[in-house]
């Protein structure tokens, strides 16, 4: 029907937009890669930002890294941003290439430092890239030191996926603490408001 396919031929908006995105992040944490491809297919106008690094991390986690360079590199998106800047220098370390990846990283912690930020968690992503997982973990330890507030995302963070399965991964007792309560210890929690 007319209707039917003006629908489908429209660009989402707004929250719809913003729909798209959240699934396709969840998905990818959930390390549900290739239902982050096809959810990533659906919507026509996924233009945002995080529109576009979402629909390059799904090329890269279903082992098309080449493509998802080629996707950010294309978009307008300005070095301005630093989750795009973290994703540059993810998918160039994934591509293998290492001094592009080293310069880049140089030129993201570079704008970090200027606004005392922390730079641990970011080298991570770099190391863990280039499959370095040693070095990975290494920084990611001493980001949990300094208090790194993008430490709360570690667990499903894509850009560590293949670090999961490195006992040294459950460090400094933050796997512990998330798995240590139970169902019961919820249920018995006394309510913050009556």
């Amino acid at each position: 029907s007319y209707l039917g396919r003006r629908v489908e031929e429209r660009e989402p908006t707004g929250l719809e937009n913003l729909y798209y995105g959240k699934k396709i992040q969840f998905l990818l944490w959930a390390r549900r890669y290739q239902e982050a491809l096809e959810e990533s297919r659906k919507p026509p106008g996924f233009q945002a930002t995080l529109g576009w690094l979402l629909l390059a991390s799904t090329r890269a986690l279903t082992g098309a890294p080449t493509e998802a360079l080629a996707i950010i590199e294309k978009q307008a998106m300005g070095k301005d941003n630093p989750n795009y800047r973290r994703h540059h220098v993810w998918f160039l370390a994934l591509c293998g290439r290492r001094k592009e990846a080293q310069e880049a990283l140089e030129e993201h912690l570079s704008v970090l430092n200027q606004r005392n930020i922390k730079t641990d968690y970011d080298r991570a992503i770099f190391h863990a890239g280039l499959g370095e997982n040693d070095k990975a973990i290494e920084c990611l330890y001493r980001a949990y030191d300094d208090h790194s507030g993008l430490m709360i995302g570690l667990i499903s963070d894509y850009w560590f996926h293949s670090l999961h399965g490195d006992p040294r991964f459950a460090f400094c007792g933050i796997i512990d603490f998330v798995s240590s309560f139970t169902e019961p210890q919820i249920e018995q929690a006394e309510p913050l408001i009556e």
